[in-house]
């Protein structure tokens, strides 16, 4: 397994675990939005994967992502989440 994929893993069960709802992960070797919801233990039970150019949906907290790949690069999903969170 390459690292960053086993750092990815690891960071998953222990979000789970603290009972982190929602984990994003962005994969841009991969042009790939993860969304990660409804943890059990130290897993989610949900776990949704597209890629760039869809509208991303992060359950139970009303914050909706367009991929469409203007908003994507560093920090670009950053931005994006906290401009609708102030609206």
């Amino acid at each position: 397994m390459h690292a960053r994929a086993a750092c990815s893993l690891l960071k998953t069960h222990a979000y789970a675990a603290c009972g982190v709802g929602v984990y994003l992960l962005v994969d841009r070797d991969d042009d790939s939005v993860t969304v990660h919801s409804d943890p059990t233990g130290d897993r989610y039970r949900s776990i949704l994967t597209l890629g760039y150019g869809h509208t991303v949906e992060l359950p139970g907290i009303g914050i909706t992502l367009n991929t469409d790949g203007t908003c994507v690069g560093p920090g670009g999903l950053v931005r994006l989440m906290r401009s609708r969170r102030s609206l």
